[in-house]
């Protein structure tokens, strides 16, 4: 196990990297003091979806409270503050039990503000849905959106759950998640609703809604996307997630790629792809990918990112053979789908996870990960590496220098779990890191929301943010 940690909250000379690189990156003190806010729902637990920046330059974080907020299990709550962190005002929306959340898995914004939570329904006749909300940059639920601000999307009237979302470059909503076709088939789902009134939109495979499936199983059919970009050209969707693999009872990578009209991208792995293993039939839009060697092993992918040529990286976990331990994992690929590289790193004491993943530029001089490390009460890291994936020395003070490992509060310690939940950059290309930790034992879920500096990065007319530039 790697030596535990220095001090993790000073900076850092930068000790091997681009020339220009002249300073260790840091907790922005400039925001919220020493560049951390907690939210606590005092007897419920808040998680965190996302920390973003509004078109004027505020900060919106998002995050949702389990119970106490009305008839739904989950309820939304928006936090405005300024740019240096200052407290504003908060939202939250007490839903009711005819229009509840079961679970909120996803904040984005738009270009006007607005912003978008997506989850899964509470159960009615026919199943879950995905469900669709968005909030005027006030917080009230947008009426122009669906009527009442929010909606639904059924695919095949059984049981369907929202993982992630993202806004195109013209403000459509495009979220993804698992479509059922019966409790035991689960395809990649997913939908674009129109900006303007928040329909289906007609010019995405005709009802505004598409599928893709892996079909790893023969009986146990379980395909789940975990998370969505959008290129800058074209509007083509990238979406990466899990598909199970009964052969080995193990999860494996899976990896779509759709056109802007809905079709399956046929230019991503068109006949195969390299480092495809066993899997070498599922091409034409589609792949499925392992880390590390091809063994019984399980995969995840929680995060994806594409660049401005096509390119893309995906981040998760890998897993030991017997599941006892896992290793944070980031792999970059060819715009046709073709391996390129991977890095897996044990963090602290081998339970390590990357959940997110973010672009510095348009040509991806600087990868930004969010996850969380062991290695018994967790601890959340930020870590950065080149365009090879090779870790960035002095980035942080944590892992020989890679990276942050951090907690909501002072010290070094808590009982843990703690998760990362989203990253996202800002004007500056500030990363804005959202997670969730738990302080001591017994207590409730609070959310941790985080900006670090960007003084060796790309200077701010190169920031490359959500797939546009």
């Amino acid at each position: 196990m790697p030596s535990l940690f220095k001090p993790l909250f000073a900076a850092v000379l930068l000790l091997a990297a681009a020339p220009s690189f002249v300073h260790a990156e840091q907790f922005d003190t400039a925001y919220s003091d020493d560049g951390r806010y907690i939210e606590s729902a005092g007897s419920a637990n808040r998680i965190a979806l996302a920390m973003l920046e509004t078109p004027t330059g505020e900060v919106v974080q998002v995050s949702s409270i389990s119970g106490g907020c009305g008839g739904s299990p989950v309820c939304p709550r928006l936090t405005y503050l300024t740019a240096n962190g200052v407290y504003v005002v908060s939202y939250g929306v007490a839903l009711s039990s005819s229009n509840g959340l079961e679970s909120a898995t996803g904040a984005a914004i738009d270009s006007r503000g607005r912003i978008i939570v997506v989850g899964t329904s509470t159960p009615s006749v026919g199943g879950r849905n995905f469900r669709v909300l968005r909030f005027l940059p006030n917080g009230d639920l947008d009426t122009s959106f669906a009527g009442d601000g929010n909606t639904d999307v059924d695919f095949f009237g059984v049981d369907d759950y929202a993982t992630a979302v993202a806004v195109d470059a013209y403000d459509n909503v495009i979220v993804v998640g698992q479509a059922g076709l019966s409790a035991t088939d689960m395809d990649f789902g997913v939908a674009r609703l129109r900006a303007t009134d928040g329909t289906p939109d007609p010019g995405f495979s005709g009802d505004g809604k598409a599928t893709m499936f892996f079909d790893l199983g023969a009986t146990q059919k379980f395909d789940a996307p975990k998370a969505v970009a959008i290129a800058a050209s074209g509007g083509r969707i990238s979406i990466a997630g899990i598909a199970f693999d009964s052969a080995i009872n193990r999860y494996r990578v899976a990896l779509a790629r759709f056109n802007g009209d809905g079709t399956p991208d046929t230019s991503f792995c068109a006949a195969t792809c390299t480092v495809q293993g066993s899997y070498t039939n599922i091409h034409t839009g589609r792949r499925v990918y392992y880390f590390g060697s091809n063994t019984a092993h399980s995969d995840t992918a929680a995060g994806i990112a594409v660049a401005g040529n096509g390119d893309f990286f995906i981040v998760g976990e890998t897993y030991a053979n017997d599941g006892s331990g896992k290793r944070a994992a980031i792999a970059r690929f060819a715009a046709n789908g073709d391996y390129a590289t991977e890095a897996l790193n044990d963090g602290l004491g081998s339970n390590a996870a990357y959940r997110s993943v973010q672009l510095s530029d348009a040509i991806a001089q600087r990868v930004l990960v969010g996850g969380d490390s062991g290695p018994e009460s967790n601890y959340l890291l930020l870590q950065a590496f080149s365009l090879g994936l090779t870790p960035l020395a002095g980035y942080g003070d944590c892992m020989n220098t890679t990276g942050f490992c951090f907690i909501g509060g002072t010290g070094l310690g808590d009982n843990g779990p703690d998760q990362a939940a989203a990253l996202t950059l800002d004007r500056n290309g500030r990363p804005l890191f959202a997670g969730s930790f738990i302080a001591s034992s017994g207590d409730f879920g609070k959310s941790l929301f985080a900006r670090f500096t960007n003084a060796s990065g790309p200077r701010p007319d190169l920031i490359f943010r959500n797939g546009f530039q």
